[in-house]
């Protein structure tokens, strides 16, 4: 089809959604309020642009209706409301909207090929999504972006509904930032064309605004949507709670999905574009850069020490590397998470592509330096961590601020050993083919661990007898009892033999690593159990400190910390995940103290005042992990929330966790899988 026939198809489209919307305003019911007429109206019209992406097997039908949908939801407001706004600043945000309208559709105008082109971010969600296609489709692509326009809109309707004061400062300020916003989109455009026309095979653009920011035109973009905020705050002043609540909306689709998924893009396919990352600033500009004033020789950064990259490690090390320079201490060649043991040992494929994950693929430890050693010593009065590598070799990483991040020995699934790819591996199969082969297995435990270890054995091999012993009257006594209730029900349902009242006897010398047979016998009187398989995960957690000093330890071995994550009498070393003693559940780890550890190690380097780590008083989150049904999460107070399964795979790890949590994450390139034997 010639661009001028698409053009035709396109235009049709939206005259159809116009009469839609138009039809729904005047024959359709009757809200009693103007905004929600409107609101109703807009998704109706997407809706049918909807239908014609779908007809057409093109989503790019919605490209154009991000700037075209604003006048006409501001013409809809003018006319049919009462005049009641103040006139002077009514025109000066219609002209705003208009100019940003006008120069928006044009671009899109002039770089539309044509229908046999379709955005390529389109293709990649629906084929991210699979089953559930049509549902991101319409969600994701066409739903959401028109909820999120008129939430940015919805400031303009305040402007125009409501009466205010008289035209002022504020105002000129919102014209000011609205027009500048836009004139900044036109240049890095015009930028961005003559580069694209000119450029070289794999050329990066790195020049004019591209040099000063990587996304000027989505910094624009965000400037005009708080442009329209400052003008509702303008006529009203009371509202300014839930005017930026658009503008904030576009924020974290920026942050969220469109650059994590063109940085994503623009690293696989241009070998010169790391060097952009490290040297222009996400979306705002540079405010410095690492030369002295009169542009010799490098300044030099704090050097921050992380001890640990398991997951705590990781998100902290991935939270400083834009600020200091970071060296990462890994006894694994790679994220191996602790996290949901029951998916390691039965789906240890799927487990592996979440949580196991080389270092070079997070895109926030590419300035990050990581040595794979064990921790064996640390010089604190030199500020000196000690090391020995796979051959034996001592070496030593000097810092200006050590991040404890250790973690802890648990069960045969959490240990420091020092381990190459091919031992992970094994481990991986061993303990996955054992299971594999059982005829019954008995789970004991009472903690998170061990119930989602039961509930995924049974569900991956139901004709598996699956026991679950644990000493209490129920499990899980760190989570609310709502919990507790909910999660019986699914394992009940899923055959698992539920054994309350039953304290096992650890046999002397047993560390509860490894994976046994035979009997297990009962301090609680109960004859003993006997199964092919047993597995041990009763929380015997030790602190991996044996490196550390002893006055750095409480008495079970943990690492001593102030409210502020860092240790006594050194304000250089900071603690954070299982290993710090920060309450009695030592629950950094799970509440996300990664990001308040960055921080305050940003703030003591700065002389700045610290913020103090609040723990929770009880365990919340995910029991069983990810299910063929969903991901169940309880909150505090033990009542839980199901996310849908298709949204996980396609939403949840992807995007939350890969991009939003860990800052991107990139494809793994020929990493090791283990196969399941059935």
């Amino acid at each position: 089809m010639s661009r001028t026939a698409s053009l035709r198809r396109v235009a049709t489209a939206y005259v159809v959604a116009l009469l839609v919307a138009t039809a729904w305003v005047l024959v359709g019911p009757d809200t009693g309020r103007l905004w929600l007429d409107a609101l109703l109206a807009d998704v109706v019209a997407t809706l049918a642009v909807f239908g014609f992406s779908r007809a057409h097997k093109n989503s790019s039908f919605y490209d154009a209706y991000w700037s075209v949908a604003p006048p006409v939801l501001l013409a809809f407001w003018w006319i049919v409301a009462e005049p009641a706004g103040d006139a002077a600043r009514s025109a000066l945000v219609a002209l705003v909207v208009v100019v940003w309208s006008v120069r928006l559709t044009a671009n899109w105008l002039v770089g539309f090929p044509g229908l046999h082109h379709e955005d390529w971010r389109y293709p990649l969600l629906r084929e991210r999504a699979g089953r559930a296609e049509l549902a991101v489709d319409l969600v994701a692509i066409h739903l959401v972006p028109t909820l999120q326009v008129f939430a940015g809109m919805l400031p303009v309707y305040v402007v125009l509904t409501r009466p205010g004061r008289g035209l002022g400062w504020l105002d000129v300020v919102a014209a000011v930032v609205g027009l500048g916003a836009i004139a900044l989109e036109t240049v890095a455009d015009l930028q961005m064309r003559r580069f694209v026309r000119d450029r070289s095979p794999g050329e990066v653009m790195d020049r004019g605004l591209w040099g000063w920011s990587r996304h000027p035109n989505y910094l624009g973009e965000l400037g005009f949507w708080v442009s329209l905020a400052l003008f509702g705050l303008a006529a009203s002043p009371g509202d300014g709670w839930w005017l930026f609540a658009g503008a904030l909306a576009m924020l974290a689709m920026f942050l969220g999905a469109s650059i994590p998924m063109m940085e994503q893009r623009n690293l696989e396919r241009r070998a010169g574009y790391a060097d952009v990352v490290a040297g222009a600033a996400l979306p705002a500009p540079a405010v410095a850069r690492h030369e002295s004033s009169d542009g010799g020789a490098l300044v030099t950064r704090p050097r921050v020490v992380v001890a640990g990259l398991g997951d705590t490690g990781v998100l902290t090390a991935v939270r400083l590397t834009r600020h200091v320079d970071v060296v990462g201490i890994s006894s694994k060649p790679g994220l191996v998470s602790g996290q949901e043991l029951g998916r390691r040992l039965a789906r240890p494929e799927e487990w592996q592509r979440d949580y196991r994950i080389g270092f070079d693929r997070f895109r926030g430890l590419r300035r990050a330096r990581t040595v794979h050693a064990t921790l064996t010593g640390l010089d604190l009065d030199g500020r000196r961590v000690l090391l020995e590598t796979s051959d034996g070799v001592t070496t030593i990483e000097e810092y200006d601020v050590l991040v404890v991040a250790s973690g802890v020995t648990n069960g045969f699934w959490r240990r420091p050993d020092l381990q190459s790819p091919a031992e992970v591996d094994a481990d991986l199969r061993s303990a996955h083919e054992q299971l594999a082969a059982a005829g019954s297995v008995v789970v004991v435990g009472g903690g998170a661990a061990a119930v989602g270890t039961a509930a995924n054995l049974a569900g991956r091999w139901p004709d598996t007898e699956v026991h679950l012993h644990f000493p209490g009257e129920r499990a899980l006594p760190q989570h609310h009892p709502r919990v507790w209730r909910t999660v019986r029900r699914r394992l009940e349902r899923l055959g698992v033999a539920l054994h309350p009242g039953h304290r096992a006897v650890v046999p002397e010398g047993f560390a509860c690593d490894r994976i046994t047979q035979g009997p297990v016998a009962w301090s609680t009187g109960q004859e003993s159990s006997y199964s092919d398989a047993v597995v041990w995960a009763i929380g015997r957690v030790r602190p991996n400190t044996a490196w550390l000093p002893a006055s750095l330890l409480d008495d079970d071995g943990f690492v001593r910390v102030t409210p502020q994550l860092q240790v006594p009498g050194h304000p250089e070393v900071f603690a954070v995940g299982d290993v710090a003693a920060t309450d009695p559940l030592r629950s950094s780890a799970r509440n996300r103290a990664d990001r308040l550890l960055a921080r305050n190690v940003r703030a003591h380097l700065a002389g700045r005042a610290l913020r103090a780590y609040r723990p929770p008083g009880r365990r919340w989150g995910s029991v069983l992990g990810a299910q063929h049904d969903g991901l169940q999460v309880f909150a505090p107070d033990g009542r839980g929330y199901r996310i849908p399964r298709w949204s996980v795979d396609t939403v949840l790890q992807p995007w939350v966790v890969r991009w939003g949590i860990y800052r991107g994450v990139s494809a793994g390139r020929g990493s090791r899988r283990c196969r399941s034997p059935r």
